[in-house]
């Protein structure tokens, strides 16, 4: 059994208290992944940014962070119930080019407040009468704040992993609004739950505002900048990222210089910030070389101009295209074609896809395009579900299976049936990729011989 067919069968199976606890616990495992994390240093920065001279620091960073995680958490409960009533593909909604480009540019826009270009409040008469009505301590600022932590669920939450992809599977077949509302609620503050003790307690260690918090505003600046870069890796060529990595690391190495000179020499601080940023602007520099000329391994930047030279590396560049998959559009083409390529004794891979998919196109760059995959993938059908239209054959297709939305991956093995325990959701490199064919191979082979 596949790990999100796993999720949503033990979910169906405990009473309404163990699911609600299983979402938090959940929610507490998604913190610590790599879609979550950016909402650390995002939540730090709002509360180096709000806070104000005078409070407590524990309780100005409680309830900020609270202002933060209530709004995300409250997000995620109206996509449960939108599961639950119509079991739609949300990722349709939140994986769209164009919502990963609008965040990226919303983290510049953070990024050169930090950076004290503009700061980031309502008007000094709006503001004045909000702290009129709520206390001396609030304000505007907590509406901000409250509006980032829904854009954070929308945008910076989890991808479609197995996890998330079983939940919804699960929120889905219920058809239960209530629960589907109050059990991603309780994911939201699973993955909440440990910004809210970070933004606590870590506001309790910062000092007093003073000149500090111009530096480490621009701290979070450059952390800002690398969660754009970040998002937009999905949307641009590898070289092009790898050039916004260099820039970022050179424009770093010289705020180092400029700290150090403003810190005297009175300390060892000058001296460690001029050594690290010379280190970090020549790799920089080094690394916008490599982007030049088409590289796309930071440890490596100049690989692309050893040995063969630029034009053989262009050359492979050009032949590394990703391997091709005919189109279906319906469900009786592909079980058509996946019966007829069975009589044969040969397997088939089916994908679904669509153009707002991103993350379909970094498994098409980097698992597809992969040479291993390539030659391993030569004697399998590969059939390819186009679902951006999403019409009326699409949801039926994707029902029919209990697809919940794009990437997913499915394995026929000879005997025409779907190997279900090997079902790829989500994202995957290419060596988790070829362990999973391997599975499928093998599952497929004891189906046949039994």
């Amino acid at each position: 059994m596949a790990e999100d067919q796993q999720l949503a069968a033990q979910l169906a199976g405990g009473n309404w208290i163990w699911t609600l606890a299983a979402f938090f616990g959940m929610g507490l495992l998604l913190t610590f992944t790599p879609c979550v994390l950016p909402m650390i240093p995002i939540l730090s920065s709002l509360i180096v940014g709000q806070r104000r001279s005078g409070e407590n620091p524990r309780a100005a960073g409680f309830v900020l962070s609270l202002a933060y995680v209530l709004p995300m958490a409250a997000t995620y409960a109206i996509l449960g119930v939108a599961a639950a009533m119509a079991g739609a593909n949300l990722q349709m909604l939140f994986q769209n080019v164009w919502f990963i480009g609008i965040f990226s540019v919303l983290f510049m826009v953070l990024a050169l407040a930090m950076f004290g270009a503009f700061e980031l409040e309502l008007p000094r008469a709006l503001r004045q009468r909000l702290d009129a009505g709520l206390s001396k301590q609030r304000g505007g600022r907590f509406k901000g704040v409250a509006v980032m932590g829904v854009l954070s669920a929308l945008l910076v939450g989890p991808c479609m992993t197995a996890p998330l992809a079983g939940a919804l599977l699960f929120i889905a077949d219920t058809g239960n609004p209530w629960l589907g509302g109050v059990a991603l609620l309780a994911l939201g503050l699973g993955m909440g739950a440990p910004l809210v003790l970070i933004g606590t307690l870590g506001s309790q260690l910062l000092p007093r505002p003073g000149a500090w918090m111009t530096r480490v505003k621009a701290l979070f600046g450059f952390v800002l900048l690398g969660m754009a870069i970040w998002f937009v890796a999905r949307i641009f060529s590898d070289a092009l990222v790898l050039g916004l990595w260099g820039a970022l690391g050179l424009g770093a190495a010289i705020a180092l210089v400029a700290m150090a000179r403003g810190n005297g020499t009175g300390s060892i601080l000058p001296q460690f910030a001029t050594a690290s940023a010379a280190i970090i602007g020549l790799w920089s520099t080094l690394i916008l070389i490599g982007a030049a000329g088409g590289a796309n391994d930071p440890w490596r930047p100049l690989s692309v101009y050893v040995a063969s030279g630029v034009a053989t590396a262009s050359k492979d560049a050009s032949e590394s295209g990703p391997i091709a998959f005919d189109d279906v559009k319906d469900l009786a083409t592909l079980e058509r074609r996946v019966q007829a390529t069975a009589n044969s004794g040969q397997m088939t891979l089916v994908e679904f896809t669509a153009d707002w998919c991103v993350s379909c196109e970094v498994i098409e760059r980097e698992v597809f395009s992969d040479p291993a995959v390539k030659k391993a993938l030569q004697d399998v059908q590969r059939l390819s579900i186009d679902v951006t239209d999403y019409d009326a054959e699409d949801q039926a297709i994707m029902q029919y299976f209990g697809i919940v939305g794009p990437p997913t991956l499915m394995w026929f093995g000879p005997d025409g049936r779907e190997q279900r325990s090997t079902r790829i959701i989500g994202e995957l490199d290419a060596e988790a990729f070829l362990d999973r064919y391997a599975q499928a191979r093998h599952s497929a082979n004891e189906s046949t011989e039994g």
